[in-house]
């Protein structure tokens, strides 16, 4: 009984020491800080990432007081319930476990990749183990991908046809079909692609000036006349040289026929 009654003596002692120490600690953040003043901040974050391309950062934790508490970072991407966020933790960290002292320490660091292209999210916590405050702050950046040129951008092509009835070759590129034929129509001043559509589509045609083109009076370049199963359309001349235009057409599932009607044939 007597070494129970040592045992719980000794716990008592413990609890004030630690309580005491506690309230010294809180009465001189009392006596010397004022208001407590904890600060989280990200650093090393870019606007903007490419996909795979690392990235790296870090969560400054500064302040007056302990300095005492847990620091963690998560990545979330936007619009996304499916994204698996990751999550970074450094464990519990003090700056100063007696006197309050103005502190300044990198909590914790990290490095990763991302593969989908987005607009993500890094928010960054400390809990302070002393005045139990739960500070966060966030930076966002996006990861973008790769652009993308096409044949349709660059005006490449790679497909030829001969021209019924004349010497001509014509080169083109197409998606969304086939084309069958190419023929020259003398009396309208036209050239008329045959196609077997397969769904919406383009077709980028490359036009020799000395077998069909268009000019104003005054031999100045002028806009072509296409029509899709005889129903005019927009298209887009994408390249032009003192031999050739390069026209981009949009066509639609269905189509059979378009007729490309300039001024000047040969």
């Amino acid at each position: 009984m007597k070494t129970l009654h040592l045992s719980i003596i000794a716990i008592v002692g413990v609890l004030i020491i630690v309580l005491t120490s506690v309230g010294v600690f809180m009465k001189k953040l009392d006596d010397n800080s004022g208001p407590l003043d904890t600060g989280v901040m990200i650093t090393g974050v870019k606007e903007n990432y490419t996909l795979n391309e690392p990235i790296t950062f870090s969560v400054m934790v500064d302040g007056y007081g302990s300095g005492c508490g847990d620091t963690k970072a998560i990545l979330t991407k936007e619009n996304d319930s499916q994204y698996k966020s990751q999550v970074w933790g450094a464990g519990r960290q003090c700056a100063s476990f007696s006197n309050p002292t103005n502190f300044e320490f990198t909590g914790l660091s990290a490095n990763t990749t991302i593969n989908q292209a987005g607009n993500y999210t890094i928010t960054a916590s400390f809990d302070d183990s002393v005045t139990y405050r739960h500070i966060i702050t966030e930076e966002k950046f996006s990861v973008i991908g790769p652009k993308i040129t096409s044949i349709f951008d660059t005006g490449i092509v790679p497909m030829s046809n001969a021209v019924v009835n004349t010497n001509f070759t014509i080169n083109y590129n197409i998606v969304g079909g086939q084309v069958s034929e190419i023929k020259k129509d003398m009396q309208s001043k036209s050239i008329i692609v045959f196609l077997n559509t397969t769904g919406d589509g383009q077709l980028v045609i490359d036009l020799p000036r000395t077998l069909i083109d268009s000019k104003t009076y005054g031999n100045m370049d002028d806009a072509f006349i296409v029509l899709a199963n005889m129903q005019e359309i927009k298209y887009k001349e994408i390249h032009n040289t003192l031999d050739a235009r390069t026209l981009l057409i949009s066509f639609q599932k269905g189509i059979d026929k378009i007729e490309i009607i300039g001024t000047t044939p040969i």
